[in-house]
């Protein structure tokens, strides 16, 4: 939050070499309740610096739009959006607004030119298929605001080196604010391509969106930014950035010369690159700002947006994570898996009991088929050893019993019949009766034929 923002700020735009019209537009319009001042290309052939207080009481507003459709339709377009935006900011000369407002007001309104295009090319046949891009900023006293829809870029230089370089351009001092809703541009966030083999890609001016496009509705994005003395805030329509690369930008960006001059230097070596479309540019510099002393400890990340710019080195970074997330994820669920049955007795006796020598097995049969019930341990108190001893002669017949068992009764009659020594079944039973007041919670947990679990 600022208590004062002063800026300077200049625009131009150039039909370039090959065009017979200019189809881009641009305005800049400066709000406060008690008045509004509007100005667009017509009064903005020559290149002049203006000055301009950002206060409580009065905010900026600037906007680019580069038209499509050929002749006249494109700059129909342009015009539309821009007037709308005229309308819109005029009749809502609110100062004081928060950064999710002004976002709101923001894209309603490119959404509102959009509808208003696309009604205009219903009801003239000879404008169907016209459109615009449209890149908007908007500086109040939180800081910069930027919204748009297609090729048209805002860029932000500064005169420090940035702490967080942008990845995409690999350049010390400038950031491209916006992403391109374009083809070849959703290739270079994939990290397919490089922002110049984008420049000068055969598919480069393919849009994702734009306005006036009667079968997609555009998205438009929004980003914010604090602002810093010094910084320069750029907006310009393709006509600039697909002339010039990222670096000749960045280099025309930090001469120390009037803003006036350095918009004409734009748009001379835009043209002196070939010139292949219109030229329109939107420049301004912070010439001095007074911090809110309530907010001067906010970092600057703090008025960045959701929209977030995905980078090829920053693409790697996010498989690694989610690599390590993999492994821990798989550690956690080892772990869990060996605490819970750590906490499970019954599954921990019968893990137990996998272990033991055939004898044991044979002993968990048969207490199991003649209904004896004890606790899980292998303690002598509940299977004395010489019944255990007695019983490893009788292994056959102890299986025959068991695949033999249907019911209770089966289970008794087989016992009945069982050539094991009645000595050793009265010592079981007698062990069985000592334990009468053994916890039910403890029973000897009956054994089911095992399945087989299915794959996840």
């Amino acid at each position: 939050m600022y208590k004062l923002l002063s800026i300077k700020y200049s625009a131009a735009t150039h039909g370039g070499m090959h065009r017979d019209n200019n189809e881009d537009n641009l305005a800049i319009l400066k709000v406060s309740e008690n008045n509004f001042e509007f100005s667009d290309k017509l009064y903005l052939n020559e290149a002049e610096v203006n000055d301009f207080n950002v206060d409580p009481e009065r905010l900026f507003y600037c906007t680019v739009a580069d038209g499509i459709g050929g002749a006249n339709a494109g700059e129909l377009a342009s015009e539309i959006a821009i007037k709308i935006f005229q309308d819109s900011i005029s009749e809502n000369k609110k100062a004081s607004i928060s950064n999710n407002d002004m976002g709101n007001f923001l894209r309603n309104t490119i959404l509102l030119a959009h509808d208003k295009i696309c009604e205009v090319s219903r009801d003239d046949p000879s404008k169907t298929g016209m459109g615009t891009t449209i890149v908007v900023a908007s500086i109040n006293l939180n800081g910069l605001c930027v919204a748009w829809s297609g090729d048209s870029r805002a860029y932000l230089w500064s005169p420090k080196p940035l702490k967080n370089r942008d990845q995409r351009l690999g350049l010390n001092q400038m950031e491209l604010l916006t992403s391109d809703h374009s083809l070849v541009w959703e290739q270079v966030e994939s990290g397919d391509i490089s922002p110049e083999e984008a420049r000068v890609h055969h598919l480069s001016h393919i849009i994702n969106q734009n306005l006036g496009s009667i079968d997609t509705k555009p998205r438009p994005d929004i980003v914010f930014r604090k602002l810093n003395k010094g910084e320069r805030i750029l907006l310009c329509s393709d006509g600039l950035n697909s002339m010039l690369t990222e670096a000749q930008i960045e280099k025309t960006l930090s001469l120390h010369l009037p803003l006036s001059e350095i918009v004409n230097q734009f748009i001379f070596q835009a043209n002196d690159a070939g010139g292949f479309d219109n030229i329109s540019i939107i420049l301004l510099e912070v010439m001095d700002v007074e911090e809110d002393s309530s907010s001067a400890g906010k970092s600057s990340h703090e008025f960045n947006t959701s929209t977030q710019v995905i980078k090829k080195s920053d693409s790697n970074k996010l498989l690694l994570n989610l690599s390590i997330l993999a492994i821990a994820s798989c550690i956690v669920f080892l772990l869990f898996f060996i605490y819970k049955e750590t906490k499970n007795p019954s599954s921990a006796f019968l893990n137990n009991n996998s272990k033991m020598d055939s004898t044991g097995k044979e002993k968990e049969i048969i207490q199991v088929a003649t209904g004896l019930s004890t606790k899980p341990s292998l303690d002598s108190t509940l299977v004395r050893k010489d019944s255990i001893a007695k019983l490893d002669s009788n292994v056959s017949v102890q299986k025959n019993i068991i695949n033999n068992v249907t019911s209770k009764k089966n289970v008794r009659s087989e016992i009945s019949t069982n050539p094991i020594p009645s000595k050793v079944i009265d010592s079981i039973i007698v062990d069985t009766n000592s334990q009468k007041n053994i916890d039910l919670k403890h029973k000897f947990p009956k054994i089911l034929p095992t399945k087989k679990l299915k794959n996840k």
